[in-house]
């Protein structure tokens, strides 16, 4: 697993292309060991750590943002081979591209078609069917990922679930018995899932993700007519775009000249559109020196056009928690635990230091007649027959109140006999 997040000294995630290469004082989120930041040519800028590589690194669990930056979408080399060589009057390979998502079956023109997913393997798919196919992945990843992390913090309960295998008596409906052995399967499941993980490693890899999401939401996509259509570019910042121009004039000075520059369009929090963007137009693309982000567009309309058809990204409540940094719901609840465990603590502490000096702890004994006589309407309503529930409603006080004068009224009743 490639690591392209790692924490500073005040706890914040800090990513790869924020730092310089070489040796940091950064560390690693998972073992708190010092990082190195790898940034060659052979392969993505990611962290290493400065020395011995830690268990939770060799791993097999893919962090990375669905369809973000790996359009084969992980798919086996054959069934990647079989998705190019496809032709539609070949159905050499289709069950296996069936099988994989990649085509379905139209009836109504009785042909088999590329699938939204097979078609972004290929660069075939638009930018907003891209962005329609990709945001519910993003939010499903994220959705296992907590819920791992949750399984693990509930992990005692999960695992008495799992370990008790419901057998059927004969007093059991089938449907109850059913759906004992249905929660006895998930929590299996569940529990087979999270073996061998521990909180702090899961809750670091919701972080990651969610530190990932966060940094795409931040970014607004630009794209840019360079010296009257002879260029465009496609980018992301987080900056205003004056100060972006401005780096850009700079990077251009030795090999164009000082050549105009115009914003065509911008697209907020749509970082997740401009690696697609490149994948998609490849063969259009233009290396300017040692610049990948230039592309040639004969008829740059159409371009523009596609781009545009994209609706304007409105957040979602739960993309703007994500966006301002809030901590995820399990991370919450975790905190408000340990809250309420250190107020437990301390009231235990305390009851047991007033007891050490001989004071009178917990609530005051209240006199048997003094409560009766405040509650007398209670014992009146009793006394009539009335059950506890009936009681409650009529009197307008708690169970626990009526109980309490029940037992009251019994007693009292035991010391007159």
């Amino acid at each position: 697993m490639w690591l392209r997040y790692a924490v500073n000294t005040s706890g914040e995630l800090v990513y790869i292309e924020q730092v310089k290469r070489g040796r940091t004082a950064l560390q690693c989120p998972y073992c708190g060991g010092l990082l190195t930041a790898k940034k060659g040519q052979q392969v993505a800028p990611h962290f290493a750590h400065t020395g011995v590589t830690c268990r939770q690194m060799d791993r097999e669990n893919n962090l990375d943002l669905p369809a973000y930056d790996n359009f084969n979408l992980h798919l086996p080399g054959k069934v990647l081979q079989a998705l190019r060589d496809w032709d539609s009057d070949h159905w050499e390979h289709v069950h296996t591209l069936e099988h994989y998502g990649l085509v379905s079956h139209n009836d109504f023109v009785d042909s088999w078609q590329l699938t939204k997913k097979g078609q972004i393997p290929l660069g075939k798919l638009s930018l907003m069917l891209f962005c329609h196919f990709q945001e519910p992945l993003i939010m499903a990843r994220y959705a296992e990922l907590e819920a791992i992390a949750t399984d693990v913090y509930n992990r005692p309960t999960l695992e008495s679930v799992a370990a008790v295998n419901p057998q059927r008596t004969d007093f059991e409906s089938y449907a109850a018995y059913d759906a004992t052995l249905t929660v006895y399967y998930e929590a299996r499941t569940r529990f087979t899932q999270i073996d061998g993980m521990d909180l702090d490693t899961a809750l670091a890899d919701l972080r990651i993700y969610r530190a990932q999401w966060r940094r795409i939401l931040g970014l607004t996509l630009y794209f840019l007519d360079i010296n009257d259509g002879q260029y465009h570019k496609i980018g992301v910042t987080s900056r205003p775009m004056a100060e972006r121009l401005a780096e850009i004039k700079i990077d251009l000075l030795p090999l164009l000249g000082d050549v105009p520059i115009r914003v065509i369009d911008t697209f907020d929090h749509r970082g997740n559109v401009e690696l697609y963007f490149k994948h998609r137009f490849a063969d259009s693309a233009v290396q300017l020196g040692v610049l990948t982000e230039y592309f040639h567009f004969d008829k740059p309309k159409s371009i523009i056009t596609e781009l545009r058809r994209m609706k304007p990204k409105t957040l979602t409540d739960f993309e703007r928690t994500v966006l301002s940094g809030q901590p995820a719901d399990i991370e919450r609840r975790i905190k408000r635990d340990q809250i309420e465990m250190k107020r437990r603590s301390a009231i235990v502490e305390g009851m047991a230091r007033a007891q050490a000096k001989g004071r009178s702890i917990g609530r005051p004994v209240t006199d048997t007649e003094a409560f009766l006589l405040q509650y007398s309407v209670v014992a009146d309503a009793l006394t009539t027959g009335l059950s506890l529930r009936k009681t409650a409603n009529e009197t307008g006080v708690t169970m626990g109140t009526v109980r309490k004068v029940q037992r009251l009224l019994a007693k009292k009743q035991v010391d007159r006999e």
